[in-house]
């Protein structure tokens, strides 16, 4: 419940953030991705600073984030750890006929609590960082194409990184479907999800992203939506 109430409160704030935008596109983002040890709720948008998504340019990236995981710890029984943050970043967008390349630059401000509390824990506590994330989509034939998402953040005391690669068939539209790795590593955490995911499923004006298979400790289930406002 911390986690929802978390992310109801930022949603209910990112639609004042982008006032005076209207005249631009935005793209808003908001999902959940959830395995057997782990819950991570997201809302967000990006906003082109020329107004145009499909153009090179540069991008301000606003996300905020809940999320909840358990870990083992020696000298504890197993350790809850809940909290959430916001992010603020600045990147730049190249689009070439093929090829889609973004890079962002930014700051991160999160809180997490262990329970019982774990005085070993270099994630425990609050936070802040800056955090490089690049993307990657490029068109491999006139069916296939690739998708690379990457990014680390270097904390107060402690670092992680996440990493997303996708090889996608075109399908039914715009939906893409095919494989996905995803590997996150953090200093109280570690995960390998290896499964599915169909994208760009049209529910009126937005998109629909599904995924799932499994990871080290079970399995994971993705749900994720998308709109140009």
């Amino acid at each position: 419940m911390k986690l929802v109430s978390r992310i109801a409160r930022t949603a209910i704030l990112l639609p004042f953030l982008f006032t005076g935008v209207a005249q631009a596109d935005v793209l808003g983002i908001a999902g959940v991705s959830a395995g057997d040890d782990s819950t991570y709720a997201y809302v967000g948008g990006v906003i082109p600073t020329n107004g145009d998504l499909s153009k090179d340019g540069y991008l301000i990236r606003l996300w905020a984030f809940g999320q909840e995981f358990e870990y083992e710890r020696t000298t504890l029984s197993d350790v809850d750890a809940d909290g959430g943050g916001f992010e603020i970043a600045i990147g730049h967008q190249w689009k070439r006929q093929d090829t889609d390349f973004t890079v962002y630059l930014g700051l991160v401000d999160r809180n997490l609590d262990t329970s019982p509390e774990d005085p070993l824990s270099k994630a425990d506590g609050h936070s802040t960082g800056v955090k490089l994330q690049v993307e990657l989509t490029h068109e491999l034939t006139s069916q296939w194409n690739f998708n690379g998402m990457a990014s680390y953040v270097g904390g107060d005391d402690f670092d992680d990184s996440w990493l997303r690669l996708r090889a996608g068939h075109k399908w039914k539209g715009n939906m893409r479907v095919g494989p996905e790795l995803t590997h996150v590593n953090g200093p109280d955490y570690d995960n390998t999800r290896l499964g599915a995911y169909v994208s760009g499923i049209a529910l009126g004006s937005v998109n629909l992203d599904l995924s799932g298979g499994a990871e080290e400790h079970g399995g994971y289930i993705g749900v994720s939506f998308s709109k140009v406002f």
